[in-house]
């Protein structure tokens, strides 16, 4: 009989040191103010309150694999000489890890790292040493720069959305003073249209086409990208405006307020990589793949994208075979965490091709987390969907916890785990392999 061992516990941040400590987040967290930190002489709280540099390291978003070390992350982490950084770097399957985040001196830029594959790191640093800097870009706002979760890679290109959501500098210097959270120094602008940038992985120029889509959308993850006759193929998933930022705080939770008014759903854009855009025609879809009801079309020097929609609106916490990030793929996996219609306590499989899903479907009050794919041990050329799918169960009430075990490719359970303590609610998660577990913890993967 073999054992399932869970655990948990809080990452020993500094954020959570000085929270147990004082009693108070003295950090500023995304939905939670900061507050005087006791120790602390004055004139450093006067220059910390004018130039707030003190984020929060309370990395409760993801967990990532580095060069055999294992990292928590979020999205206000110093690393990499960046002020705030993406939850979700992309690993390529060369083991390469690509970092999206923003430094604020002298100006909002946008920064790409590389990370290239290394021995097994001894420690962090040395996970993230040879890290190398593929692109610095300035926000297309003076003042203000783009909120971003995720972004895209395929083999040969990195694509990167400025979205109409927007954290603003004038209320980032003053939060401290003023008692804000991160979040309140963000504005939705619906009357800005989503800018796409797509730049060379190899060596992070620039494609010089201007892309803008023809409509405002707000984006968190990117469900995988790949290359298609000569157009980049974005999934990801988009709403019509950022309400779900809101449909998670305590006091909404606490009354059983579970509606968003804006729901997600999967969406592709289609982008033809034009080097030179004076060689493409005008007012005609430069997308001639049968894969998509996207359209790509010239108007002068910008070339609008427009959105295709997959059916069924809930869709959240995209996953797929990681063997196919990059390229052209067929199944996607997405549950709806709190989502009340299609994704209601269920995970569901998408099948691109068909445009069709496929559901596995818990009792009612259950709410599944972010599924993670765990391919079939050995399985080199077997299909795409041959592995099993981990979702951690949370039930309501004086439900259980549990993890559930799908096959991927049927979406029928092959086991479950039921919990004697209650497991935390889950944002994403990740399958570490034996060999990185094993020193450890003795274990055969987590």
């Amino acid at each position: 009989m073999r054992k399932l061992l869970p655990k948990k516990r809080f990452v020993q941040s500094d954020a959570y040191k000085k929270a147990t400590k004082y009693n108070k987040t003295i950090y500023t967290e995304f939905g939670t103010r900061a507050h005087t930190d006791p120790s602390r002489g004055f004139f450093s709280r006067l220059v910390s309150s004018i130039l707030p540099t003190d984020m929060t390291d309370n990395n409760f978003n993801n967990v990532i694999h580095v060069n055999g070390q294992l990292f928590a992350a979020c999205e206000t982490t110093l690393s990499l000489g960046v002020n705030l950084c993406c939850s979700h770097p992309v690993t390529d399957r060369d083991g390469s890890v690509y970092t999206l985040g923003v430094t604020f001196i002298p100006g909002f830029r946008y920064q790409v790292n590389r990370i290239p594959p290394a021995p097994a790191a001894a420690n962090g640093k040395q996970a993230f040493a040879g890290a190398q800097r593929l692109l610095s870009m300035p926000s297309s706002w003076t003042t203000a720069y783009s909120y971003y979760h995720s972004f895209g890679v395929t083999d040969s290109y990195i694509v990167l959305l400025e979205l109409p959501l927007l954290l603003v500098l004038s209320k980032v210097m003053t939060m401290v003073v003023k008692g804000l959270a991160l979040k309140d120094c963000i504005e939705w602008h619906p009357e800005h249209r989503v800018k796409v940038h797509v730049l060379h992985k190899a060596d992070g120029k620039l494609v010089k086409t201007k892309y803008i889509t023809d409509v405002p959308f707000f984006q968190t993850h990117v469900c995988n990208a790949f290359e298609e006759d000569g157009t980049v193929m974005l999934d990801l998933i988009t709403s019509e405006g950022p309400s779900v930022m809101e449909a998670y705080f305590l006091d909404k939770l606490r009354e059983g307020k579970l509606y968003n008014e804006h729901t997600m759903r999967v969406t592709r854009l289609a982008i033809p990589v034009l080097e030179d855009l004076k060689t493409a025609p005008e007012n005609v879809n430069l997308v001639g793949s049968d894969s998509t009801r996207a359209q790509a079309v010239r108007r002068g020097d910008t070339v609008t994208l427009s959105l295709d929609l997959f059916p069924e609106e809930g869709a959240e916490y995209p996953t797929i075979n990681p063997a196919v990030r990059g390229r052209p793929y067929r199944y996607l996996y997405a549950t709806g965490g709190f989502e009340q219609g299609p994704f209601r306590s269920a995970v569901g499989k998408l099948d691109t091709h068909s445009r069709t899903w496929q559901f596995w479907r818990g009792e009612e009050g259950t709410f599944p987390s972010e599924a993670t794919f765990v391919a079939r041990p050995g399985g080199g050329g077997a299909a795409e969907d041959a592995g099993v799918l981990l979702t951690a169960l949370l039930g309501a009430g004086r439900r259980p916890d549990r993890l559930m075990v799908l096959d991927a490719g049927q979406m029928e359970p092959l086991a479950c785990v039921e919990f004697q303590s209650r497991v935390p609610v889950m944002v994403h998660g990740t399958w570490v392999p034996t060999e990185i577990t094993s020193e450890a913890d003795g274990g055969e993967g987590k």
